[in-house]
């Protein structure tokens, strides 16, 4: 079957385009001509994640969405005009369109040039913009099915089509070895932007600086608040206790060095990044959301906080640092039940979906 999946950008590092990469090289896997339709990048431009060698990527050369409601409509226009284009030329089997700014255009393509259409919803239905969900309301109809991530995801959008399919992320990856878990390091992934809360990690740093001054926090990502954020960590003198790195291709190697994964986020959809801390045996503790809640069994592979709880955060970090054999019996735990979302078990849902 040949089937284009649509995404506005797959040069970034975040979790949709993480999420797009795995199905895309997961489907080419199964024996579908893949292709990837890059609605922002121009030629020669690469995926920051690496992407099957028979995948074949497209780029239409798009500008990069605008901010303005009436610039929007521009940009809209000229990328449909784009996209019928592309897809003219292709005549897919299906698309699979990634993100509401995506999907909200893929009714206006020219029905005899592909065969069917799939929209994948990626984060929290509720942090999206009104506007948008208004948009999304009035175009979802036209949809052939929407695929979420979780049962709650399903309920907060169930009236915009009436094929709801539940998918959710799969591993991108399962190294033969696991994380010692003997380094004094804990670890964060993920853009640098508000709703990761990584300011709330202020006050958790500080009280565990003062328990064990010679752990450490690195973080991984990128993003618009990365200097506020260096600027935070250094007056609330946490500088030399929390390191921002740069995001990095071989990221599971950055987890292996680790000895627990920490998630400060205020909302989370599915983050890839807790199924791949828990494929590398990491116990995680995370504040509980519609995503993290998908993900952590409270008690057996991590902890689930009560949202704005630091002093319970701070409680169960302190007691993975102590009790080396409760962060392994967690971590072990871990690693089993991240083989639930293993790509093997992830496809089956996606061929149902596929073959209708």
């Amino acid at each position: 079957m040949k089937i284009v999946l649509i995404i506005s950008d797959i040069s970034r590092s975040g979790g949709t385009e993480r999420a797009t990469t795995n199905v895309a090289n997961m489907l080419e896997e199964q024996g579908h001509d893949i292709i990837i339709l890059s609605i922002s990048t121009k030629k020669g431009e690469k995926s920051f994640y690496e992407i099957n060698a028979p995948v074949n990527v497209l780029h239409l050369s798009c500008k990069q969405l605008p901010s303005g409601l009436f610039s929007k409509f521009g940009w809209f226009f000229d990328t449909i005009k784009r996209l019928k284009t592309a897809i003219l030329n292709i005549t897919p089997d299906l698309i699979i369109g990634q993100g509401h700014n995506v999907n909200s255009m893929l009714p206006f393509l020219s029905k005899s040039s592909y065969g069917s259409i799939i929209g994948c919803e990626h984060i929290v239905f509720d942090t999206i913009p009104k506007s948008s969900r208004m948009l999304m309301s009035l175009m979802y109809q036209y949809l052939d099915g929407v695929v979420v991530l979780s049962e709650q995801a399903k309920e907060k959008v169930k009236t915009l089509n009436k094929n709801i399919f539940v998918i959710p992320n799969a591993l991108p990856f399962l190294t033969e070895e696991t994380s010692p878990l003997s380094s004094n390091k804990l670890m964060m992934v993920g853009r640098l932007s508000l709703e990761k809360g990584y300011d709330r990690l202020v006050v958790i740093a500080n009280r565990l600086k003062d328990r064990f001054p010679d752990w450490h926090i690195d973080i991984f990502g990128e993003g618009p608040m990365k200097n506020q954020l260096l600027d935070l960590y250094t007056i609330e003198n946490l500088n030399t206790y929390i390191t921002i790195h740069e995001p990095v291709k071989n990221i599971k190697q950055e987890y292996l060095n680790r000895s627990v994964f920490i998630m400060t986020s205020y909302t989370e959809a599915m983050p890839m990044v807790i199924l791949e801390a828990k494929s590398c045996g990491l116990p995680i503790v995370a504040y509980n959301c519609e995503g993290t809640s998908e993900l952590i069994l409270n008690n057996e592979d991590g902890f689930l906080i009560d949202n704005n709880d630091d002093s319970d955060f701070v409680e169960k970090v302190s007691v993975l640092i102590k009790d080396k054999i409760l962060r392994s019996a967690l971590g072990n735990r871990a690693r089993a039940n991240a083989l639930f979302f293993s790509k093997e078990n992830v496809y089956k849902k996606w061929k149902q979906v596929i073959e209708g």
